[in-house]
């Protein structure tokens, strides 16, 4: 699998699994070290009150959402270090390079003075160098839909509750809630149809073999859920990888398929429909209802994410018209 396909079925598969037990470390880690650690129930108490004076003016985010997140708040400017694979906005992409989310590159982080790192609970040892250093840090999660619009209002809190940012993280979960709200309106309770996710898989071999699909946890399986469909995959596995007869058994009236690294690829929609008319027994396939989602924001769980729940919804319920509301 490509490298942001990769980061999507694997991380979110550790990220989702590892809660727990991060938070225990970490509780434990408080107590040793005694550095200060700002966590999402605490945030913002540290915070300056001056709206003329930032909170914090070297910020690192070590994920692509985090990094999302920061310069929807309009704290762009104060970013100073972001992952190899932070692409968005543009601008993201000129920032210092720390790493990747499995890999981060503690000695850059550290080289950057950062006065704030926000990272996730499983960014476990970069929160021991962190701690040792004497350098804040910030959790959040973005495990479902809930927790990312927390950490919206996380982050916003944590520069203040006079600061800009404050205000636009209130304005931005409005916003978001509202959309969310719009979709469930419309989204109908009567048969839904059954959805299968398909997060990554080796494309260009001509064939479909090992897909890893969304199982019943995190925000895919809600998106599913308010855009009024069904998770076919009934089981207990976060990421689990069918086969192709495990497809076929499953048989979906819908296929969602995440390729957001379509161009990197160099393969076209045509080619990937192509792959999937090799399972033509499948019901999602008879009724041409395979789709494939090629923007950047698919695998990114971060505040662009109504969009995506916009565009299930206008697949799954074709009827409503200008369903979704298109964004740059």
């Amino acid at each position: 699998m490509h490298k942001r396909t990769i980061l999507l079925s694997v991380s979110l598969a550790v990220l989702f699994a590892g809660s727990f037990v991060a938070r225990t470390l970490l509780l434990n880690k408080d107590k040793l070290h005694g550095k200060p650690c700002v966590d999402t129930d605490t945030a913002g108490t540290s915070a300056p009150s001056d709206e003329s004076k930032p909170a914090y003016t070297r910020i690192v985010s070590l994920a692509p959402s985090i990094t999302e997140t920061l310069f929807a708040l309009g704290l762009g400017e104060q970013v100073v270090g972001v992952t190899r694979y932070c692409d968005y906005p543009h601008k993201a992409k000129l920032k210092n390079k720390v790493g990747g989310y499995y890999d981060p590159d503690n000695e850059a982080i550290v080289t950057l003075h950062p006065d704030l790192v926000v990272l996730f609970r499983e960014h476990e040892l970069t929160q021991q160098v962190l701690q040792t250093a004497g350098i804040e840090y910030l959790m959040v999660s973005h495990h479902s839909i809930g927790d990312i619009l927390q950490s919206i209002e996380t982050i916003g809190k944590q520069m203040g509750e006079n600061s800009v940012a404050f205000r636009k993280a209130e304005d931005l979960t409005a916003e978001l809630n509202r959309r969310i709200a719009a979709v469930q309106e419309k989204a109908l309770a009567n048969d839904p149809k059954t959805v299968m996710i398909s997060t990554g898989r080796n494309m260009g071999t001509g064939k479909i073999e090992d897909v890893y699909i969304t199982g019943r946890d995190g925000f895919y399986h809600e998106m599913i859920q308010l855009a009024g469909g069904e998770n076919v995959y009934q089981g207990h596995v976060a990421f689990p990888v069918v086969s192709n007869e495990g497809i076929l058994r499953l048989n979906p009236d819908v296929i969602f398929d995440m390729v957001p690294d379509l161009g990197e690829r160099k393969l076209s929609k045509q080619a990937i429909l192509a792959e999937w008319q090799k399972l033509g027994a499948l019901r999602a396939v008879k009724t041409q209802q395979v789709h494939i989602f090629t923007e950047d924001y698919v695998v990114v769980p971060g505040p662009r994410f109504v969009q995506l729940l916009e565009k299930m919804h206008q697949v799954l319920h074709p009827n409503y018209e200008n369903s979704v509301e298109d964004e740059s």
